[in-house]
C-alpha cells in the first residue's frame, strides 16, 4: 500500500519537508515541536504540496483572520489539520474575516490551536476547536536547572515592528527602568535577543547581552543557569517553561495572552502588558513573589508542560488515524 503523503506548513515555508533556514528563534522552536511529533508517524510521508494528500497546518500565530492563512494551497484544497497554531486578530474587527480563513475553518477536519483565547474567538465560526498548547512546549534538554543557585535575571525585549500593545519608546523606557530595580535588588541582569533585530532596543540598555544563539536548545540550557526570566516575546516565556525557570510574560500581542491563559491558576498571573504604565514596579513585585512562590512555580510548570505534551502526542495520533483511514479510502 502507497504510503500517505502530507504537506506540512507552519510558521516556517516548508518545501518537501524541509524548513527554509531563519533565524527567528520562536519560529524555529516550533517547527521542531512539529517534527517531534510528526516524526513519530514516519509511515505519513512528508511531501511536496503538488503531490500532497492531506494538508497540514501547524505552529505559530498562522490562523491570520484577515489575510490568506494558507498561502501555498491557492486552489488546492485537499483535507486540511491544524494543530498548535495561534490565531492572528491584526486588521480585525475594522476587517470582516477573509474568505480563505474561513474556507480553511470549514475544510479542518481537525483543529487544535494554542490557547483558550483563539479557541474562544474561533467557537463563533466552528465547534472544532480545541486547545492543545504550543509546540514548542515539546522541547527539553537533558542539562538539569540550576536556577535556585542563580542571581541572573535573563530579560528579552526587542523589535516588534511597532506591532504591540503600547510603544517601544515607552517599552525601552520601562526595561531599563526595571534593569535598574532589579541590578539594585542585589540580581545580575543579562538581556538575550529571540532574533537578531531585538538587538537594536537591547544594545540601549544598561545590561549585559548573551551571544545570540537561533538554536532553541541552546537557549533553554542558558535560561536553566537563570534565576528568572522576564520576555517580552512570546516563545522567550515559553521556552523558560521548557528550562523549568519561573518566569514573568511582558505581554506584547494577543498571542502572549493567549499562550498565558492557556496556563494553570498558578501560572496564569505572571503576565505584565507592555501598555502598562507601571511595568517595571509591577515586574519586579512579580520576581518577589515568584522568589517566594519557587517550589510550587517549578511543580506547576512541569505538570503544565507534562500535561501539553502528552495531549499534543494524542492529538497528533488522532491526525494521523484519520490520515491513515481517508487515505486507505482513495
Amino acid at each position: 500500500m502507497t504510503k500517505p503523503k502530507a504537506f506540512y506548513e507552519g510558521c516556517l515555508r516548508v518545501i518537501g519537508g524541509h524548513a527554509h533556514a531563519t533565524d527567528n528563534v520562536g519560529d524555529l522552536a516550533c517547527y521542531l515541536g512539529a517534527r517531534q511529533l510528526l516524526d513519530d508517524h514516519a509511515d505519513v510521508v512528508l511531501d511536496e504540496l503538488r503531490r500532497a494528500d492531506f494538508y497540514i497546518l501547524g505552529g505559530g500565530t498562522i490562523l491570520r483572520v484577515c489575510s490568506n492563512s494558507t498561502p501555498s494551497l491557492g486552489w488546492r484544497w485537499p483535507p486540511t489539520f491544524v494543530f498548535g497554531a495561534g490565531v492572528e486578530l491584526y486588521g480585525f474587527p475594522e476587517h470582516p474575516p477573509c474568505a480563505e480563513f474561513l474556507l480553511l475553518l470549514k475544510r479542518a477536519v481537525l483543529l487544535g490551536v494554542r490557547g483558550p483565547l483563539s479557541k474562544d474567538f474561533l467557537d463563533a465560526y466552528t465547534s472544532k476547536a480545541r486547545v492543545i498548547g504550543d509546540l514548542a512546549l515539546q522541547l527539553e534538554t537533558a542539562k538539569p536547572n540550576s536556577g535556585r543557585a542563580s542571581n541572573v535575571v535573563a530579560l528579552n525585549v526587542g523589535d516588534t515592528g511597532g506591532y504591540l500593545f503600547g510603544s517601544e519608546h515607552e517599552l525601552h523606557k520601562q526595561a531599563a527602568a526595571l534593569i535598574t530595580a532589579l541590578q539594585a535588588s542585589g540580581y545580575e541582569v543579562r538581556t538575550f535577543a529571540m532574533w537578531p533585530s531585538d538587538f537594536r532596543m537591547l544594545e540601549r540598555l544598561p545590561a549585559r547581552s548573551m551571544e545570540f544563539t537561533n538554536d532553541p536548545h541552546v537557549l533553554i540550557d542558558r535560561l536553566k543557569d537563570c534565576a528568572f526570566v522576564v520576555g517580552e516575546k512570546l516563545h522567550a516565556a515559553i521556552l523558560a517553561l521548557c528550562a523549568g525557570t519561573p518566569f514573568v510574560s511582558l505581554a506584547y500581542r494577543h498571542k502572549c495572552l493567549d499562550f498565558m491563559a492557556s496556563l494553570d491558576g498558578t501560572l496564569s498571573k505572571w503576565v505584565v502588558r507592555t501598555d502598562d504604565p507601571d511595568l517595571a514596579a509591577r515586574v519586579c513585585g512579580m520576581i518577589d513573589s515568584l522568589a517566594q512562590q519557587r517550589p510550587v512555580i517549578e511543580a506547576s510548570m512541569a505538570d503544565v508542560r507534562r500535561d501539553y505534551v502528552a495531549r499534543q502526542k494524542a492529538f497528533v495520533g488522532e491526525m494521523m488515524d484519520l490520515v491513515r483511514h481517508r487515505a486507505g479510502r482513495r
